[in-house]
């Protein structure tokens, strides 16, 4: 795939960053052509982010993909290949240090919906046919995911060729 959406809820981020870094690796190895990655990780508060996020984060945005570098022609050398946002559900407040300028906090709940029609515009543009979509977390969120895949998937008018490949992962507490 040379696209691929990652979205992470919660916990969900220790195996969605194990994907994302194993992808990135093999990009910058040469061994894959990555086009665009989007990763979205969602939480209740900021609590989850401070105990776990400075680890997974570093690797996703410390990438030279993660900052505009990637390993195919672009027509915005600025535009990144990997692109990270965090979107915290609960919390007041947003304590954004440390983590560089590779991750965009949101307050709020992340728009799958919109994401998935961006990816999907995206792929169209660049010739993209398949899509890798993975998700884990709460199955809420994942069939949300899945939802939003379905909507603007291969067997929908308007879906310009575009098909998502959707694996998830769902946890219960």
């Amino acid at each position: 795939y040379q696209m691929v959406f990652l979205v992470a809820g919660g916990i969900g981020v220790t195996p969605c960053g194990s994907v994302a870094k194993s992808i990135i690796h093999a990009a910058e190895q040469g061994q894959r052509k990555l086009k665009n990655m989007h990763f979205v990780w969602v939480v209740r508060d900021m609590d989850l982010v401070e105990s776990m996020g400075p680890p997974v984060m570093d690797e996703l945005t410390s990438s030279k993909l993660s900052v505009g570098m990637g390993n195919e022609p672009q027509s915005d050398d600025s535009k990144p290949v990997v692109n990270t946002s965090i979107y915290v559900t609960k919390s007041s407040s947003i304590n954004t240090s440390g983590y560089g300028n590779g991750v965009r906090f949101v307050k709020g709940r992340p728009d799958l919906y919109r994401m998935v029609a961006d990816m999907k515009a995206s792929a169209h543009q660049a010739n993209v046919t398949h899509v890798a979509v993975f998700g884990c977390g709460p199955k809420s969120l994942l069939d949300d995911l899945k939802d939003a895949c379905r909507q603007h998937g291969q067997n929908t008018p308007g879906c310009q060729g575009v098909s998502f490949d959707v694996h998830e992962e769902i946890f219960h507490f």
